[in-house]
Order: C-alpha cells, then structure tokens, then sequence
C-alpha cells in the first residue's frame, strides 16, 4: 500500500488508516487498537513461558535417558515424555485460542 492510498483509506469508524495508527497524546494506541496489541502482548508472554518450559523438559529427559539401563526404560521416558508435550502443546493452543477471543470479544463497538 503506498503512502498516497493508506491516508485515504477509510475504516468502518469513518477514521483513515493513519489516523487509527497514531498514538495519543499519552503515548497510548487508540481503539480499537489497544486491545489487540495487549492480546498480542499476552500471547508473547503465554509463548515465551510455553517454550521455557518446554526447554525444561527436553532437558530432563537428556538426563533421564543419560540413566536408563534397558531398551524398557527408554521406553517408558520416551513416552512420558511424548505424554507430557502432548498435554502440554494441547493446553498451550487452548490458551492462545483463549486469549484470541477474548480479544476478540472485547472488540470496541463501532
């Protein structure tokens, strides 16, 4: 989009591209965009703990095979660890699914 049609597009609150993309005078977006930039701020911080703890996983697993005695014992820590990220990346979309539509929900009215 050049610089000429983003002035002049209109959004339904009658208000142009650019203008919607300014800050206020505190610094702060306005609407309808505020809310989503906090949804976007929360799904970041949902992802960064998501993969912090994952890594943390990963790690004890290394050392948990680093223990293993028989193909048996492998075995059972290859699937309690393939248990575990399956709960955990289930419960991780069902999150950011939350997250998305609470957004969504606390959309401002036009």
């Amino acid at each position: 989009m050049t610089r000429a049609t983003q002035k002049s597009a209109q959004a339904p609150s009658g208000k142009t591209t650019a203008q919607m993309q300014q800050p206020t005078e505190a610094g702060v977006l306005t609407e309808p965009w505020a809310h989503l930039v906090q949804a976007l701020g929360d799904m970041s911080s949902e992802m960064a703990k998501f993969i912090a703890k994952r890594i943390d996983e990963d790690m004890k697993v290394q050392q948990d095979l680093m223990h293993c005695r028989s193909i048996a014992d492998i075995r059972h820590v290859q699937l309690s660890f393939f248990e575990e990220a399956f709960k955990q990346y289930q419960g991780g979309v069902v999150r950011m699914f939350d997250i998305g539509t609470h957004a969504l929900q606390e959309r401002p009215s036009d």
